[in-house]
């Protein structure tokens, strides 16, 4: 079998409760919202294109599952049509189900790195009855290398039991 055109394999499907045409280049689409581009999908409330720019705005909440074992959860974006570049607001990165990094913005540059802002860091779970971890990594930033799997972490802390216990 050959394969499928150049641009069919660039095609992103969109499915939505509710899809409009604005004019020539716009589209909105709302509720239940999900995109499916190259193994990412990605779920939102609400998704905005403009073809102009060529950009997506998204609101949320907001699903962006990379098929590879990087979940992000946030509360609005705004990113490149290809969903490598971008801003993410209120962001929580959740690493092959086991680390956690909350961020109040995270950038997105490259498809390849993750530049996160005020971060807090651990495996624990979180929750309402437990809303304090075990253990967490505060840092002032983390970049994120998805291709290289690693994390620099600056100006971070270390804290047990919400008690800093150590500088790095």
């Amino acid at each position: 079998l050959a394969a499928p055109p150049l641009r069919a394999q660039e095609a992103a499907s969109l499915v939505a409760d509710s899809v409009s045409l604005n004019g020539d280049s716009t589209i909105t689409a709302v509720g239940n919202v999900q995109i499916l581009y190259r193994g990412t999908l990605l779920r939102a409330e609400r998704l905005g294109y403009d073809g102009a720019t060529e950009t997506l705005t998204v609101e949320g909440p907001i699903v962006i599952d990379d098929g590879r074992g990087t979940v992000v959860l946030a509360s609005s974006a705004e990113l490149s049509r290809d969903l490598r570049d971008g801003i993410i607001r209120s962001a929580r990165v959740v690493l092959r189900d086991q680390l956690q990094l909350a961020s109040n913005e995270l950038r997105r540059v490259g498809g390849r790195y993750n530049a996160m802002t005020k971060v807090v860091a651990s495996s624990c779970r979180v929750c309402r009855a437990n809303p304090r971890p075990l253990w967490e990594i505060r840092a002032r930033r983390v970049l994120q290398d998805e291709v290289g799997g690693q994390l620099d972490f600056e100006q971070a802390q270390i804290r047990v039991a919400g008690i800093p216990v150590s500088y790095l």
